[in-house]
């Protein structure tokens, strides 16, 4: 049963909550060695969004950190979120801090936002800054909900093509083949081409079936487990005519925005550029990250940087160059990615719009192409007669 959580009686229940608590500790194992970690599990954004936030009430109740998290580990109703919690409690109770408690979780909490909480810690904001990446993250899982929304519906139609057309070609195209050998004569190419993919899928269809689930699932785990295969997969996705400027107008608001959240979190320049490395997914903006801590380095100031980057666009460029002189760096760099994301979701909106027809369109190609390809000897027996 997932908790059930109210400020005020969490607040008046303090006192009797925190020596339960401090009983059931025992419950709890010695801090896990690298040998005897179990497998972690991605919580994901909306997760991950609703275990800051929850975490970030116990803390406004009243309840320190140790307690609050052994709450969590003890009550919430996904493993993963429970998993997680247990792991930090053990950690905390073995004298380490918060922050660097959770440099442990590189596969769960993005380093960025990790550096955030810890930071939140040290200035003892931990509940602000929880809410500040709950936030992040809800924003997060809402931004992915709608890109997959958008792609589903085009994804449905091609499958419902694919189906109606195979469903055609194996059992009505049969029966029509029957009819022209009985009629003679030559057959239109189009109709040879629906009789020949007729028979193929008669012949080799199953055989065909499970070599494109095989090749689905071996793509599948190529993309998820090979750091190369996600490279190479990216970079032709930048590159294709509609999908690559609608990721690269997203990964470069991401950026931006982690960027705006790092330095309101009072997180210093240097530092906070050496956390977005591998932060996009986008190849060209993620490898000028991995190189701009180096230019801070070396002693380039940040908006020449950022100038010298063929990857941004001027009007974000531009935008830094005028902040950097006014120290509001983190305000504007949020200010852009807020309004990029609106415009590529607008941008998403009128393609998918214009999708749907298309989609529709090409649904009636498909079955009217095969059922004109049928009825095509008949009309021509028939202006013969």
């Amino acid at each position: 049963m997932k908790l059930a959580f109210d400020p005020k009686h969490a607040a008046a229940n303090t006192g009797s909550v925190a020596p339960a608590l401090d009983r059931r500790r025992c419950s709890f194992s010695p801090p896990e060695s690298p040998a005897h970690r179990s497998p972690r599990r991605s919580l994901g954004a909306a997760r991950l969004g609703a275990f800051c936030e929850q975490l970030a009430g116990l803390l406004d109740a009243g309840l320190s950190l140790a307690p609050s998290l052994e709450l969590i580990a003890q009550s919430d109703e996904w493993p993963a979120t429970a998993a997680l919690a247990a792991r930090l409690h053990r950690r905390l109770v073995a004298g380490r801090a918060f922050g660097s408690a959770l440099g442990d979780e590189t596969g769960v909490m993005p380093p960025a936002l990790a550096r955030i909480l810890a930071v939140g810690e040290q200035s003892g904001r931990l509940a602000d800054a929880l809410r500040q990446v709950a936030g992040a993250q809800r924003h997060s899982a809402e931004r992915s909900a709608r890109l997959r929304s958008a792609l589903v519906y085009p994804l449905g139609v091609l499958v419902v093509a694919a189906f109606v057309a195979v469903g055609l070609l194996i059992g009505i195209v049969p029966g029509f083949a029957e009819l022209f050998a009985s009629m003679g004569g030559a057959l239109p190419p189009l109709t040879r081409v629906a009789l020949s993919a007729s028979r193929f899928c008669i012949e080799h269809g199953v055989q065909t079936l499970a070599v494109l689930l095989l090749g689905l699932l071996l793509a599948v785990t190529l993309y998820r487990y090979s750091p190369r295969c996600r490279h190479v997969v990216r970079g032709l996705l930048s590159r294709l005519p509609v999908v690559g400027p609608i990721r690269r107008e997203l990964a470069l608001a991401h950026w931006a925005g982690t960027l705006g959240r790092l330095l309101a979190a009072r997180v210093p320049l240097l530092e906070a550029t050496t956390l977005l490395h591998a932060l996009t997914g986008e190849p060209a903006l993620d490898a000028f990250s991995a190189g701009l801590s180096t230019r801070l380095k070396a002693g380039v100031t940040f908006e020449r940087a950022v100038a010298a980057c063929p990857t941004l666009p001027p009007r974000l460029t531009g935008l830094i160059a005028l902040a950097c002189q006014s120290a509001m760096l983190d305000t504007v760099l949020a200010d852009f990615a807020v309004r990029t994301e609106k415009r590529t979701q607008q941008r998403l909106d009128t393609l998918l719009r214009l999708v749907e027809p298309a989609m529709m369109a090409l649904l009636g190609l498909i079955v009217g192409g095969i059922v004109f390809a049928l009825y095509l000897p008949i009309i021509q027996a028939g202006q013969m007669l």
